[in-house]
């Protein structure tokens, strides 16, 4: 049950979902369908969550807080809840193709290995994750800090660029030192994968995840994500104009040949997200996380 899972530690609005999808896109791996926490919030989940860890908020992504390891007992419910999920795969319509022509057996799904999507303070859970499943994978995804806090400024998400950068520097310095310690950790920037060097970036990353990226047979499943408010203009705001030009329907995914994924995926939403932010925030953002991103090579030393 759920052997060698992969546990993704992004930000919300980092391209959690893009590369989400992507691993999902390997005809060994599938997901439990929904948000690591969104596995947990029926009534039983919350109250058997509740009564073992003590905290309301022990899977709530803005809890930048340690987790405890809670026990043997909770470590039995969290992978068995996740394995009942991972089965949903079967009759979750967009998830249940193996490949663009095929849908996934039963055998083949309770044999594959889960992807597990966490967001911002969820890179916490990374010990109780370690207890609760044998020989995970973690990988990391920080994001360019100051795009970054111009999709959470403009969407409200928090409520100054101070609050937003001691956030950030919380979760991502987490990132660096779990990859430190943790083995079978490794951090993936953002810019990395979604850039010009994306089929190196994606060969190297299922490598360390031990697995084999010919498995992909040259495809990848996007998903075009809902519209929300002004950016009704595009699908999202990771995809490029010549995506939208096609018959696509947000929410819905699609295959995608790996040698065209720019065509759908806009490279340079990044700099024009950054290169938005306001000067003020921006220099808050390099006071207070201006070390941290010395280290991941967005700012030089």
């Amino acid at each position: 049950m759920n052997p060698n899972p992969i546990v993704l530690h992004t930000f919300s609005k980092g391209g959690s979902n893009l590369i989400w999808n992507i691993f999902q896109s390997h005809p060994n791996v599938v997901s439990p369908g929904g948000e690591i926490h969104e596995t947990f919030t029926d009534v039983w989940g919350r109250v058997r969550s509740l009564l073992a860890t003590k905290s309301r908020d022990y899977w709530h992504i803005n809890n930048a807080n340690p987790r405890q390891i809670v026990s043997e007992r909770f470590d039995g419910f969290v992978s068995g809840r996740l394995f009942e999920a991972q089965l949903e795969t079967l009759t979750d319509e967009p998830n249940s193709w193996i490949s663009p022509d095929r849908k996934y057996s039963e055998a083949e799904v309770k044999s594959a290995r889960l992807v597990l999507k966490c967001h911002n303070g969820q890179v916490f859970l990374t010990d109780q994750l370690r207890s609760a499943f044998d020989d995970p994978y973690f990988v990391a995804m920080p994001r360019n800090a100051f795009a970054l806090c111009e999709a959470y400024l403009r969407r409200g998400h928090f409520p100054s660029a101070e609050i937003f950068a001691n956030h950030y520097k919380t979760v991502v310095d987490k990132m660096i030192f779990d990859s430190e310690r943790v083995p079978n950790y490794q951090i993936v920037r953002y810019e990395d994968l979604f850039g010009p060097e994306f089929e190196t970036t994606l060969e190297s990353m299922f490598s360390a995840c031990k697995l084999d990226v010919a498995a992909l047979d040259g495809m990848v499943r996007l998903k075009a994500k809902e519209l929300e408010g002004d950016e009704a203009k595009s699908l999202q705001d990771h995809w490029s104009g010549s995506a939208t030009e096609r018959d696509i329907t947000p929410g819905a995914k699609y295959w995608i040949p790996v040698g065209e994924i720019e065509s759908f995926v806009d490279f340079d939403v990044n700099q024009r997200q950054a290169d938005s932010l306001d000067i003020e925030s921006r220099r808050t953002v390099e006071k207070i996380c201006g070390s941290t991103l010395e280290q991941l090579g967005y700012l030089k030393p």
